[in-house]
């Protein structure tokens, strides 16, 4: 049993982290605040409870919250928390739920495969010698009795090269009936690799190597699919069926709420088995409401930002709350920033803009128009013919560089203007990398679709460099392709729609 130090206390970020929340909070955008986790003291407490267990059996925990209301906040002030105490052995992975990849089993043998196989590797190395093997995989007995042959080959295996070859016919990344010949065993199924999974979570533990696997955004499953939904629940009770045989580790999903239905509603109906198994650790943030609380925001938001307010003027921001009809966290956290004079800058909505310029009618004319002729599918394809046409009326000199990358270069000003068309945070990522690395010295235009969370505080979390180069800017790609259609088909509107791309864009096409 292990008992934590500090678990749940503000952790202190370092300057960078405050000059991107800074930045953030004055462009209207709500930054990470993995820091301090306010409120929830029962969840706090159960998980405290999990965790001082991590070193003893396999656990899992899911939290849900409607959209603002901080279920991410609370896995990444994890992750903080562990890296900044690695003397726990315990470390953290953070990663977003796949919708191509929903068996819950076989994308946390990818995620092993892709984030720490060395360590698999060197625990393999480590315990060979001293293990007793049928300890990590029930005696062999019932279903582990499949992958026997499999296990003992894994630890005779000395040479590094072949034993990652092996592990990958364990993760699948290696399946064909050739690659196991090599190492004469009998071909493996997907279904063998539930064992398999136990068999690697096993031999982490056994060398003291401990972790939480984190999966957001599970909601994008069920929302892609409800068939790949349900599988994905069922995979997930199958491996917590198998937790009696894992020695350590902890699971911990997240999952959005979706459309006034609770998620614990909907995981009932979708799957009671897998309901019943996890509805004693199913924790549901909700609304911050309790004056204690809101005054706890107030004042390490104040002392994280430096802004000097006192506990009066504190006191004072808690009861404007009062009036204010707020229903998630991220819209109390935005309010309180801007009374604690962070200003952002409120961007008008696009209807005023049209407005001003008599080109309301004509948008939501020319909306409908391209919607009905299907302009608006595959839009990521669709969209670089009118923005180039827009260029080139507006004597731009660039590169284009849509497919795949989708971007344009502006050679006259120097800068990249990114466009991200979906909330694939992964992909989009790489995407800003590669302009980063191609365009290392210009600045960097992300316009990115509402929903996606990308923030300045993020992109420094993910190392991107020179964050201080990068401008983004939040969009609607629908709403955008329209207005450049229409300065290609009404050329007589053509500045009064460029006076509006350009507001729209802030000034930046």
């Amino acid at each position: 049993m292990i008992q934590y130090q500090n678990l749940w206390e503000s952790i202190t970020p370092i300057e960078m982290n405050i000059k991107q929340i800074k930045r953030d909070i004055q462009e209207g955008k709500v930054p990470e605040l993995p820091f301090f986790v306010i409120g929830l003291d029962n969840e706090k407490e159960q998980l405290t409870d999990d965790l001082n267990h991590i070193n003893e059996f396999f656990q899992s925990c899911l939290i849900q919250a409607d959209y603002g209301n901080g279920k991410t906040n609370i896995l990444k002030y994890l992750k903080l928390y562990y890296q900044q105490n690695n003397s726990y052995n315990t470390n953290v992975i953070y990663t977003r739920a796949d919708v191509d990849q929903y068996d819950i089993v076989l994308f946390l043998l990818k995620v092993i495969q892709d984030t720490i196989l060395d360590v698999l590797i060197s625990s393999v190395e480590a315990i060979r010698d001293t293990i007793q093997i049928e300890t990590l995989c029930n005696n062999f007995e019932d279903t582990f009795g499949a992958i026997k042959e499999y296990s003992v080959a894994l630890f005779n295996v000395k040479e590094q090269d072949r034993l990652k070859k092996i592990i990958y016919l364990g993760t699948g990344r290696l399946y064909t009936k050739g690659s196991f010949n090599e190492f004469e065993l009998p071909q493996l199924t997907n279904y063998n690799r539930r064992e398999i999974l136990v068999l690697f979570l096993n031999i982490l533990a056994s060398n003291n190597k401990f972790f939480i696997f984190q999966i957001d955004e599970v909601e994008k499953i069920q929302e892609k699919s409800k068939i790949r939904f349900s599988s994905f629940l069922t995979s997930y009770r199958e491996l917590m069926d198998l937790a009696p045989f894992i020695k350590g580790h902890h699971l911990m999903t997240a999952l959005t709420g979706t459309s006034g239905r609770s998620s614990a509603q909907s995981l009932e109906e979708v799957n009671p088995a897998f309901y019943r198994r996890i509805e004693s650790k199913l924790y549901k943030l909700g609304l911050l409401t309790n004056a204690a609380h809101l005054t706890e925001l107030g004042n390490k938001l104040n002392n994280l930002l430096e802004t000097k307010k006192t506990k009066e003027d504190i006191n004072k921001i808690v009861g404007l709350l009062r009036g204010k009809d707020f229903n998630r966290n991220s819209q109390i956290i935005k309010f309180i920033c801007n009374e604690l004079n962070l200003n952002y800058t409120e961007l008008r909505p696009l209807d005023e803009i049209l407005k001003d310029y008599s080109l309301k009618d004509l948008f939501y004319d020319t909306r409908e128009r391209i919607q009905n002729e299907g302009v608006f599918q595959n839009i990521s394809r669709r969209f670089f013919d009118p923005l180039c046409d827009y260029l080139d009326a507006s004597n731009v000199k660039y590169d284009r560089k849509a497919q795949g990358f989708q971007l344009i270069y502006d050679k006259d000003y120097d800068k990249v203007n990114l466009f991200f068309f979906n909330t694939d945070m992964e992909a989009n990522i790489n995407r800003l990398i590669y302009a980063k690395n191609e365009y290392s010295d210009s600045h960097l235009i992300i316009y990115k679709p509402i929903e996606l969370d990308i923030t300045y505080s993020l992109l420094a979390d993910k190392e991107v460099k020179n964050v201080e180069n990068i401008e983004i800017v939040d969009y609607l790609p629908e709403n955008l392709m329209t207005l450049l259609v229409m300065c290609r088909d009404e050329s007589y509107e053509f500045d009064n729609i460029k006076n509006v791309i350009k507001e729209y864009t802030l000034q930046n096409l």
